[in-house]
């Protein structure tokens, strides 16, 4: 009963001051955003793209993938490449080269739909692979 004698007590108070009270308005958005759709995870954005790719590998042996970390020679591109470390295309890959080591791969990589990791421009995933070669490592 104290309580609701108090709020009684203030209101009367605020009422009888002559003070006029102001309640802020609600706030309203400028703009309906839609309701953000999640992306579904290695979905294709465009048919696969044949080329010779050059770059490191990188393991993730506890996981059973690998990334080929593929940066453009003109463009500067960084460009991540999955692939699995069991695959056929793992397997052509890894006879050639092993983790950190510098390699060129000729065959067809898929450019996946989900945002890439920071300071990359784009996700891949190995496709096929014709043929791998390792590079010297000082040919960056």
């Amino acid at each position: 009963m104290k309580t609701f004698g108090v709020g009684i007590l203030l209101f009367t108070m605020v009422a009888c001051s002559g003070e006029k009270v102001e309640t802020p308005a609600k706030a309203k958005p400028a703009v309906q955003m839609p309701a953000p759709t999640p992306a579904k995870p290695s979905e294709p954005a465009a048919e696969p793209v044949k080329g010779v790719w050059s770059g490191q590998v990188k393991i993730d042996a506890h996981a059973g993938t690998a990334t080929f970390n593929y940066v453009g020679k003109e463009s500067g591109d960084f460009v991540p490449m999955r692939f699995r470390t069991d695959s056929e295309v793992g397997t052509k890959i890894l006879a050639q080269c092993a983790d950190d080591d510098l390699c060129e791969f000729e065959g067809t990589v898929r450019f996946l739909d989900e945002p890439p990791p920071e300071n990359a421009s784009a996700v891949g995933e190995i496709v096929t692979v014709d043929r791998v070669k390792k590079l010297p490592p000082d040919a960056r």
